[in-house]
């Protein structure tokens, strides 16, 4: 049924990945774990499909083993991040957010999507109610990128909490 080798077995498992056939895929990202457990990328693969279906007990096991096995895998690094701070929703545990921050400093200093970890950083800031931290990493962001402040998220921080812009003495039309 599966092709026999793990690229193959990923390739497939991309195919499916991209038609929304997220438990074939995961079978099929699983397969090709077995025949090569070294491949980093196959574990990445698997921990973004888990992920993409909010398994996320699996989604960080599968990629903090690519990780081990690749430690080069920004993408993979950054992925975990991103289900850490997805896990602290599960849990409530601010240990999974602290745990993300780690990992988004880590991907800061290997200088790999800077804009976009900037705004994952405040919105761990934002969960944890400290808006002072949250807007400044949205100020960082509109510096380095202006296309990666998630405007949605800045409109909803101000209507939920207008008086965090008050920090600084903002206003919103500086944000445009």
């Amino acid at each position: 049924m599966f092709p026999q080798s793990d690229t193959s077995l990923i390739r497939l498992g991309r195919n499916l990945y991209e038609k929304g056939d997220y438990k074939k895929a995961i079978k099929a990202y699983e397969q090709a774990t077995s025949l090569n457990p070294k491949s980093g990328q196959a574990f990445r693969l698997l921990g973004e499909t888990y992920f993409r279906i909010v398994k996320l007990d699996q989604a960080i096991n599968a990629l903090e083993k690519a990780i081990l096995l690749d430690s080069t895998d920004n993408k993979a690094l950054l992925d975990l991040g991103i289900a850490k701070s997805r896990y602290y929703f599960k849990d409530k545990n601010k240990i999974f957010l602290d745990q993300s921050d780690d990992i988004y400093n880590k991907i800061i200093h290997k200088n790999y999507e800077v804009p976009y970890t900037y705004m994952l950083i405040a919105y761990n800031f934002a969960y944890r109610q400290d808006f002072s931290n949250c807007w400044k990493f949205i100020y960082k962001v509109k510096e380095l990128d202006e296309s990666f402040v998630n405007k949605r998220f800045v409109l909803d921080l101000y209507v939920e909490h207008p008086d965090s812009l008050n920090i600084f003495n903002i206003k919103l039309d500086k944000m445009k």
